[in-house]
């Protein structure tokens, strides 16, 4: 990055026009970056950069995370889990006090509330989190020495004493409207839940949970009364499946069992059967080894041009994954899942605004013909809760092959199944191997692997045991303990 800004002209025209490199050669004469340093640390605002040992990790896992982030105050986020607690900016009673509610039963368990510090349910539940001596970090969209709306300065004056305010923009700048959009992603990307008190059927808010939903958050909204215009927008997100805060304390409990099983998940998939395809798909880290694919070198620890963050997520492209709890979006429909990867990936092409509408139509074309070939053709406009598990499970596997990836990758794709579902999951993957497709299956399902498959490794205890054809695995295993445990599933 330093080596881009103390370029010249002529090497920053092979990469940008014309008009960009005015602008580029402009800003870089204007900016002051020892004077701006000063600033900073007169302020005690430090910038906390993807490469620090203090950057969030939950951030690192969105798509698009930033760079870097202004910081002031305390940022301690990975310590303990996190929740946003978002809303409309003009809130009733009803909505200040559940607000506040929830905002100080957090704070006391250790919770850390995450918000943008605006007016109304955002600054009233960071309020009330922090009078309860609990954390909170308000993520604004200006720069961080920016206080905005000015009428929380009370808020943001504490969060810097005892939380954090944070920013991707540079210091002074001021709180525009098309700030706040990419500022949400940051809202939702930093926690593990969000939940909504309060939005009309057409609020912003609703904006941060398309987010939350895309980086995999959960989403859970407080119910209102049908009459009620503030709470069009949260009963629509029940229909659509979203999660339902009944009072504070039953959401605490969802909330810390939501933490404890995300910690045994990354503890255990870094050793086991999931984590070796987790690893394979860049979802995790591996320490060691390298990955090829078609030839080409994906990872090698020993490498680190092939270790950095931004080729590793360009490289996650190669993998389509499907987990095992089938993780559509409850707000879209079956059409709508298998479109949006495809959909975000195409607004980073040049010719995006030029050719959006035929860019759409050739997206919305090749997903109905997926799901016409997943079976689905009638079910195209139903949302996940109108569908079966089986059908769910298809309509992943749709939005995984969306993306048209090298290796398509399943988790247990039939354990979240009942029995007498498994039969049409099992009969697509047979039919995309029957295609040829490359895939890389973590299966209890003996029978179909032994069918399926030209190539199994069995592992335990996180540990490769044995591998080879399915005729040497499941017909003369080596190793005793593949013989005892093929012994209770295959005849």
């Amino acid at each position: 990055m330093e080596a881009a800004y103390l370029a010249d002209k002529e090497k920053w025209g092979q990469v940008l026009n014309p008009r960009q490199v005015q602008s580029l050669a402009r800003y870089t004469a204007a900016w002051k970056p020892e004077a701006e340093y000063r600033k900073m640390k007169e302020q005690g605002i430090r910038l906390v950069t993807m490469g620090d040992e203090g950057y969030p990790r939950r951030l690192k896992d969105i798509p698009d995370a930033p760079y870097g982030l202004f910081v002031r105050g305390r940022l301690q986020t990975d310590d303990a889990p996190a929740v946003a607690v978002i809303g409309a900016r003009e809130c009733s009673e009803y909505g200040r006090y559940v607000a506040k509610c929830l905002g100080a039963t957090l704070g006391r368990r250790g919770i850390t509330v995450v918000s943008g510090m605006a007016r109304g349910i955002d600054g009233i539940s960071q309020e009330a989190a922090l009078e309860a001596g609990g954390n909170s970090i308000g993520v604004l969209g200006s720069g961080v020495d920016i206080c905005y709306p000015a009428q929380n300065r009370p808020i943001y004056e504490r969060l810097i004493r005892t939380g954090a305010a944070i920013s991707t923009y540079p210091l002074g700048t001021p709180a525009l409207p098309r700030n706040f959009p990419p500022r949400n992603r940051i809202v939702s990307g930093l926690a593990d839940a969000v939940v909504v008190v309060e939005a009309r059927a057409k609020s912003g808010t609703l904006i941060t949970v398309d987010m939350a939903l895309e980086q995999g958050r959960e989403v859970y909204i407080v119910p209102g009364r049908v009459t009620d215009r503030l709470s069009d927008g949260c009963n629509r997100l029940v229909k659509q499946g979203a999660g339902i805060v009944l009072s504070p304390e039953s959401f605490l409990e969802e909330i810390w069992q939501l933490w404890e099983t995300g910690k045994k998940a990354a503890g255990a998939g870094s050793g086991g059967k999931a984590g070796c395809k987790e690893a394979n798909a860049f979802l995790e880290r591996p320490d060691t080894g390298i990955i090829r694919v078609n030839g080409e070198t994906l990872f090698d620890a020993n490498d680190p041009v092939t270790t950095q963050e931004e080729a590793i997520r360009k490289k996650r492209l190669h993998f389509g994954l499907v987990f095992q709890s089938f993780n559509l979006f409850p707000q879209y429909t079956a059409l709508g899942n298998v479109m949006i990867a495809s959909e975000l990936l195409a607004k980073e092409r040049p010719d995006y605004k030029e050719n959006k509408k035929a860019i759409h139509e050739e997206i919305e074309h090749k997903a109905r013909v997926l799901l016409e070939q997943m079976g689905l053709g009638d079910r195209m406009k139903n949302y996940p809760h109108q569908l079966s598990g089986g059908q769910c499970q298809r309509v992943a596997i749709a939005r995984a092959l969306a993306l048209q990836p090298d290796i398509l990758c399943f988790d247990e794709p039939t354990s979240a199944l009942d029995p007498e579902l498994t039969g049409e999951v099992l009969r697509v993957i047979r039919e995309l191997a029957d295609q040829r497709t490359t895939m890389i299956i973590v299966t209890h399902e003996m029978a179909f692997a032994r069918d399926v498959s030209n190539h199994v490794i069995f592992m335990d205890d996180g540990r490769i045991l044995e591998e080879g054809t399915p005729e040497e695995v499941f017909g003369n295993p080596r190793e005793v303990r593949t013989q005892q445990f093929l012994g209770h599933f295959v005849q």
